[in-house]
């Protein structure tokens, strides 16, 4: 994904056509969704591009004024995208210090709730897309900026790596069980517990996340390397854990 933004930084619209990016984005409020905030994403009326209608057998004779998604945008439900301003507007999606993944950009998380033809309904965390961008056009205030303009482009977030990361190190961290309880007494009791309350690993389970981590791994020069792990052995582990 940061591999195809890099690459578009010589033909940014590329990136659109292939359904990887949406440009000269106009953003509405719609309300709330629990803690989130929804906002309607539409191509601005002065957008660059234009793009046919999917359907063409459809019954709509103000499509002339209707600005369409690329009919083969790769945007679904519950994708992680990053909203990204565009400082002068539309066509403002050229210079590489406003990529989504320039540390100059001005970029939001968002997360895809619902899509049509000419529609993204986003979620966004309450308070971060008036932080980062000001009100939307449409604010109640009169204060919203309608020149504003956004790009969207399907990216991942990091948190759900970070909180894996998070897990795997405590769980791959805690003391054997046969040493709980005689190392973290010491510690515990200051608190008035016991090594006892601790919930330790299963040292089964960690052999396995720890044993098939490097054959597992696209990145590890150890990759299906049949001699880093017993599978069979691991699959008899399991089967009487």
């Amino acid at each position: 994904m940061i591999g195809r933004i890099k690459a578009s930084v010589d033909d940014p619209l590329g990136l659109e056509i292939s359904g990887y990016a949406l440009l000269d984005l106009y953003p509405t409020r719609r309300g709330n969704l629990f803690s989130d905030e929804v906002y309607r994403l539409k191509k601005a009326k002065d957008a660059t591009t234009l793009y046919p209608r999917a359907f063409e057998d459809e019954d709509d004779s103000k499509s002339m004024n209707v600005r369409y998604f690329p009919p083969n945008h790769k945007f679904t439900n519950n994708d992680v995208i990053v909203l990204t301003l565009q400082p002068k507007g539309s066509g403002d999606f050229f210079d590489p210090s406003i990529l989504p993944i320039s540390e100059t950009a001005t970029t939001v998380d968002a997360r895809v709730l619902n899509m049509g033809q000419t529609y993204l309904d986003v979620a966004v965390r309450a308070g971060t897309f008036e932080g980062a961008f000001g009100p939307a056009p449409n604010d109640m205030s009169g204060s919203g900026d309608k020149s504003m303009r956004l790009r969207a482009d399907r990216f991942f977030s990091n948190i759900p790596y970070q909180r894996m990361v998070a897990a795997l190190a405590q769980m791959t961290s805690i003391p054997e069980r046969s040493k709980a309880a005689t190392t973290l007494d010491s510690e515990l009791e200051k608190d008035g517990n016991s090594a006892s309350d601790i919930v330790v690993m299963d040292e089964t389970l960690r052999e396995v996340i720890l044993a098939t981590h490097a054959f597992s791994d696209a990145g590890s020069p150890l990759l299906h390397d049949k001699d880093t792990v017993n599978l069979q052995e691991l699959v008899s582990l399991c089967i009487t854990f």
